[in-house]
């Protein structure tokens, strides 16, 4: 079984850079999620987005492997929560946080994370 942070293939600053802000979009999209919702009366609105299981295990993920990769590094373990927050980060620091990042957040990108866990539960994937 491979490790989830050894780096799948090489990727360039370009795709690195989409990879990991995927990852930070949907880490933040999940950590805005309100742990309760009310019920809906009324069956034409629309249901309320809430945190699942599969999105907690998500954040779960995303922190757990950042903090695995950055663990050695307190100057990138800063930039990633300024990123995260949109602060501004220096050019190199914050290139070296997406490279570092980008070797392992392949199995965090949140479409091929999420699809992976609606195959897994059966459900189809398209609604």
């Amino acid at each position: 079984m491979q490790s989830t942070t050894a780096p799948a293939k090489s990727l360039g600053y370009r795709d690195s850079l989409a990879l990991f802000n995927s990852v930070q979009r949907g880490y933040r999209k999940v950590k805005e999620l309100p742990d309760i919702v009310c019920s809906q009366v009324d069956p034409q609105s629309h249901p309320s987005l809430r945190k699942t299981p599969e999105s907690i295990h998500f954040a779960v993920d995303v922190e757990r492997i950042t903090s695995r990769v950055l663990r050695d590094d307190k100057e990138l373990q800063s930039a990633w929560f300024a990123m995260l927050n949109e602060q501004p980060v220096d050019a190199e620091v914050g290139r070296r946080l997406v490279l570092r990042c980008g070797r392992v957040y392949g199995p965090l990108n949140p479409i091929v994370y999420f699809t992976r866990v609606r195959r897994k539960r059966g459900e189809p994937l398209t609604r």
